[in-house]
């Protein structure tokens, strides 16, 4: 109480110094399920109609080891099984919750592991991207990398608090990045034109 905030980053940040950004995990389940439906089940069906046209449109010659119910068995087992094995995915980003506590943004590395980064230390942002997985990467020299999903909740906010909470040259990289990737106000159509 007794000491008076220099600048403004102290009097906006302090209202969010216990904030926690929570990953919108059940969202990402679903795009994860049907992309994985999607990358399966396409290249599976053209490669079986590719294969059954070189048959000379042949069922018996296409499928002479399968059933007709062993294909309808093998397809829900398969159908079933994406939409778990991307739950296991998902509760993992789960975990990549981000939070601002005591000046400090805690995350997760690339390993999943916690990290703390004080405010004052970063040194970088960066963009990753992989196979669906788009982050921003937040760097500091002696504390490591934390990874910011893009599916973060609030994230314009969080990425306005750390961009009032570092240095002008990084505030200009920052700002150079491509946001489209990891803005929840996406541009419309309308904005665009």
């Amino acid at each position: 109480r007794c000491l008076q905030a220099p600048t403004a980053f102290l009097t906006t940040t302090s209202l969010y110094m216990n904030s926690i950004f929570r990953v919108r995990w059940r969202q990402f389940w679903q795009a994860l399920t049907q992309y994985l439906w999607f990358a399966t089940l396409v290249p599976l069906g053209v490669l079986l109609t590719l294969r059954y046209i070189g048959t000379g449109f042949d069922y018996s010659k296409t499928f002479e080891n399968a059933s007709p119910l062993s294909l309808v068995i093998i397809s829900a087992v398969i159908l079933a099984s994406m939409p778990v094995f991307a739950l296991g995915i998902s509760l993992f980003l789960r975990r990549a919750s981000v939070s601002l506590r005591d000046g400090k943004l805690q995350g997760m590395n690339y390993w999943g592991r916690r990290k703390h980064i004080p405010l004052q230390h970063i040194a970088a942002f960066s963009i990753f991207r992989s196979n669906s997985v788009n982050a921003l990467v937040v760097e500091s020299l002696e504390h490591g990398k934390i990874y910011i999903s893009d599916q973060t909740e609030r994230l314009d906010e969080l990425l306005s608090l750390l961009t009032a909470s570092v240095s002008e040259p990084l505030r200009e990289k920052l700002a150079a990045l491509p946001w489209h990737h990891f803005s929840e106000r996406r541009p419309s159509k309308q904005a665009a034109a």
